[in-house]
């Protein structure tokens, strides 16, 4: 691999870290006070779909009040829709309706919490990326690194057929273990057996293991305050059970760590391994 391979993983892991945050942002601002900041272009490719939905709807309450009651619920599966967008909206109002009954589209619903819950996970799923990129960098670049107190099967060793595939087998698998660390063992990893220079600062490591058990709450829990999620980080601001709200200032943050940390471990492989002291 050459300096230029790596930089292109560096800026498109710096890109992607950059995007999810751009994204979780725009979104935010375009979702507040929903539908009213949908942009133009969207609203006009709607208007068709939702003046049927009028229609229908008008259609629904007329045959409700010449035969008395409610409308029965999930009506919204009745109307059928052609743009995607505009369906899941219709399913969305129906779904934030009050027990299926047919009343005025209110949407009493904050997107933010859910938009910065988005931007967390991916974030750190391209830090996590880019660092097990990195070890396959250095692996490529000195394969003497792979001598470790691992044993392989002859019939893993023929079924590579060429030295090659064997390299690419044996980094794959120290991948693999490297992904299971945590981000500080990973990073200390880094250090003690590739003997690269980090300069990352306690107080931000200890924050990306913070937003590393968010994550975790986030995809495994629902977003819920567990026991174990207390005990890891010792956090009195949140209460067992409760959900956890991920704020913009907080994907703010978990961003600028991982683009700092990035950066950090692009400097010090380029330095040590390309030979590169002029790294930015």
């Amino acid at each position: 691999m050459e300096l230029t391979e790596f930089e292109r993983v560096y800026a498109d892991a710096a890109v992607a870290i950059a995007q999810s945050h751009v994204a979780a942002l725009i979104a935010s601002e375009m979702l507040a006070d929903f539908p009213s900041r949908l942009p133009e272009t969207m609203v006009t490719r709607m208007l068709t779909p939702l003046e049927q939905m009028t229609e229908f709807l008008r259609t629904v309450i007329e045959r409700v009040d010449t035969l008395g009651g409610e409308a029965p619920g999930e009506w919204t599966g009745r109307f059928e829709c052609e743009d995607l967008i505009t369906a899941l909206i219709i399913d969305l109002a129906g779904k934030a309706g009050t027990q299926g009954r047919f009343t005025r589209f209110t949407f009493d619903i904050d997107f933010a919490p859910l938009l910065f819950a988005q931007c967390l996970v991916t974030t750190l799923a391209h830090l996590d990326g880019f660092l097990s990129e990195s070890l396959r960098a250095v692996c490529r670049v000195e394969p003497r690194l792979l001598r470790r107190g691992k044993q392989m099967t002859w019939e893993r060793v023929l079924d590579a057929a060429s030295w090659d595939a064997l390299i690419t087998l044996m980094t794959e698998e120290y991948v693999f273990e490297f992904g299971w660390k945590s981000v500080s063992d990973r990073l200390d990893h880094l250090r003690r057996e590739l003997g690269i220079s980090l300069e990352t600062p306690a107080d931000n490591l200890a924050a990306l293991e913070d937003a590393y058990q968010v994550r975790h709450i986030l995809v495994h829990n629902g977003g819920r305050v567990s026991q174990e999620f207390l005990t890891r980080t010792q956090r009195s601001d949140v209460a067992l059970g409760h959900r956890f709200t991920v704020t913009a200032d907080y994907t703010r943050r978990v961003s600028t760590l991982a683009t700092q940390v990035s950066r950090d471990v692009f400097v010090g492989i380029a330095r040590k391994f390309f030979r590169s002291p002029d790294s930015p």
